[in-house]
């Protein structure tokens, strides 16, 4: 595994995802699944195969956003919204990889609930081809809402995409975790 580093330091993989939990029968939804920085991707394969969904893809990166001087406030800096919307694209080409006729998803915790998070982001502007259906952010935040609002308020068919997402946030220890396609 190669890593590519960003101007700012943050570290982005360039990499060949190769971490699957395949479907049992029929696929029909493909999901990437973000752990958190402390954490290691065989937790979130190990996590995935316990919630037993048959028909799902899981794609599991090793790791996609490594920027641990994220400002956690209201002020986003700059080499971190470029690291985190690099993370995003990197979720949009593995989910462009899949088939067409699946259900795409991305969610995770933490730091990966924010490339999570900013991923949808970036779909309902329309930076990408791809609008994911369904959408988990589990202990992970967004800094910048105030500014994600007015950019999707202003910007041509962002509402729609946005509201076509199903998005599950939720935040502190007494979280429950179900997903169900």
């Amino acid at each position: 595994m190669a890593a590519s580093s960003s101007r700012n330091g943050a570290n982005v993989l360039d990499l060949k995802c190769s971490h699957f939990v395949e479907p049992q029968g029929d696929q029909r939804a493909s999901i990437v699944w973000l752990h958190d920085k402390d954490e290691h991707f065989t937790d979130s394969v190990q996590f995935v195969k316990s919630l037993k969904l048959k028909n799902v893809n899981w794609i599991c990166p090793p790791i996609v956003y490594t920027n641990t001087s994220y400002d956690f406030g209201s002020n986003i800096k700059q080499d971190d919204r470029e690291a985190l919307d690099s993370a995003a694209k990197f979720v949009a080409d593995l989910l462009l990889r899949e088939p067409l006729n699946v259900v795409k998803g991305v969610g995770g915790f933490g730091m990966g609930a924010v490339v999570a998070l900013q991923f949808a982001t970036n779909c309902a502007l329309g930076h990408y081809p791809i609008n994911p259906r369904v959408v988990v952010g589990i202990n992970g935040w967004l800094s910048i809402t105030g500014s994600i609002t007015s950019s999707i308020e202003y910007t041509v068919g962002a509402v729609a995409r946005a509201a076509s997402q199903k998005i599950f946030f939720t935040r502190g220890a007494e979280s429950s975790t179900s997903l169900h396609p």
